[in-house]
């Protein structure tokens, strides 16, 4: 979600490898895979790509599909509906873990250890959308254990030899092309999401304990919200987290609120000093924000202004970020003062627009 690009006191090393990496798979990913959280990290990519240059954009995830008569699957494997920046239909093969029901893609491990096939079909013969497609296919399933199948038939050479990595279909795939061809003739294509309302619940409590250390240091982790925050991470039915604050879907129809805890096409980290305590805000191109006890209002920081406030902006799709306080962010958005940096950021966005505005119609 961009943290890659945050600056160096982000980046913790003093943690456990086993525990970091089973909070990787079932608070992290809990989170970043979610329907809510992916398909609006794809809108955020869109308001800021201006070129065919620019980073792929990512695919966005309907659901799985309603079954397909007719369609091919391996036993213990779902068909999952994606769509691409032009509205490309994906059908994605793969397998299914009913632990991780809600997480668009399926389990992250088992995309690198077993097999599945992804059929991509275009929709539009503009050049432009062309590449953009098939762009974003290739990035979303690269490095993974995937057969690559265009829907469409490459006259002349071999397809492996005008577009790289995909692969040619089987007599199975095409069986199942001809399927989902008539499927999206007859509009007749269909998807269910698995929604967990509480996707969000264990990732909170340990932004609290990453960002609460990183901005406040050691002092940090003596204190209530820490413990907290701890218990949080490694909830059980008898020992439960006393965070306070209000969770991802409770703020999705104020627009107000939205629009100052956060910036488009960013991930918004925001901490505030809110009389006895400092709170945090994450949101992602102003939408499903999250807000959270952070920590007392009597601990000290070098990176936290106790009257204006910090703000860590991500912008995963311009791999940058971007640090300021909380008043030159809200000073920025109203138009009172412009940022440097965000201005920047801002005539990026007007060339996005520009951009799409020139692709030609689906």
């Amino acid at each position: 979600m961009g943290g890659s690009q945050a600056p160096d006191k982000y980046k913790l090393r003093n943690v456990c490898k086993c525990c970091n990496n089973r909070l990787g798979l079932f608070v992290d990913a809990a989170y970043a895979k979610s329907w809510f959280v992916t398909n609006t990290m794809a809108t955020a990519a869109w308001r800021v790509y201006s070129d065919l240059q620019d980073a792929p954009l990512p695919l966005s995830c309907v659901g799985v599909f309603h079954p397909i008569e007719g369609l091919t699957l391996p036993a213990e494997y779902v068909a999952e509906y994606w769509i691409g920046p032009s509205g490309e239909t994906i059908v994605w093969i793969r397998s299914h873990d009913e632990r991780l029901y809600w997480y668009s893609g399926g389990n992250p491990i088992d995309k690198n250890k077993q097999s599945s096939i992804a059929y991509l079909s275009l929709t539009s013969d503009d050049p432009v959308r062309w590449q953009m497609g098939i762009a974003s296919f290739r990035k979303a399933f690269k490095s993974k254990k995937v057969r690559k199948i265009l829907c469409q038939k490459i006259i002349g050479e071999p397809i492996g030899t005008l577009l790289p990595g995909f692969d040619a279909p089987s007599e199975v795939d095409k069986s199942n092309l001809a399927i989902i061809k008539d499927a999206i003739a007859s509009e007749m294509l269909s998807a269910r999401i698995g929604i967990n309302i509480n996707f969000d619940h264990r990732f909170i409590s340990k932004m609290v304990l990453a960002i609460g250390y990183s901005l406040f240091g050691e002092p940090f982790l003596s204190t209530p919200f820490a413990h907290d925050a701890r218990k949080g991470c490694w909830s059980n039915e008898t020992d439960v987290s006393e965070l306070r604050g209000s969770p991802s879907l409770a703020n999705i129809s104020d627009p107000l609120f939205n629009k100052i805890a956060g910036y488009r096409g960013a991930v918004a980290i925001i901490v505030m000093h809110a009389g006895p305590c400092y709170t945090l805000t994450v949101s992602i191109n102003q939408q499903i924000p999250f807000t959270v006890q952070l920590a007392p209002s009597d601990i000290n920081s070098e990176c936290v202004d106790a009257e204006r406030g910090y703000v860590l902006l991500l912008f995963p799709q311009l791999e940058r970020a971007i640090e300021l306080t909380f008043v030159d962010l809200v000073a920025h958005t109203t138009g009172n003062k412009l940022y440097p940096e965000l201005h920047a950021i801002d005539q990026k966005r007007q060339a996005a627009l520009a951009f799409q505005a020139k692709l030609r119609p689906i």
